[in-house]
């Protein structure tokens, strides 16, 4: 469940600066905000999925 969350989490702060910059603060919070509650829920959805199906890792 951590590598899908860290997979769909935003890789670096370089990606960051580079939305921040070509798109300004707003757009950069909304698409970081996003891809931050993205992440999680996807982690947490896959390991409620696979604890009700009781595979372990």
């Amino acid at each position: 469940m951590a590598a899908v969350t860290l997979t769909l989490f935003i890789p670096c702060i370089a990606q960051l600066q580079f939305i921040f910059k070509e798109r300004g603060v707003k757009t950069t919070i909304a698409i970081a905000s996003f891809v931050v509650l993205f992440a999680f829920s996807a982690g947490y959805i896959l390991n409620q999925v696979l604890t009700i199906m009781e595979v372990s890792l």
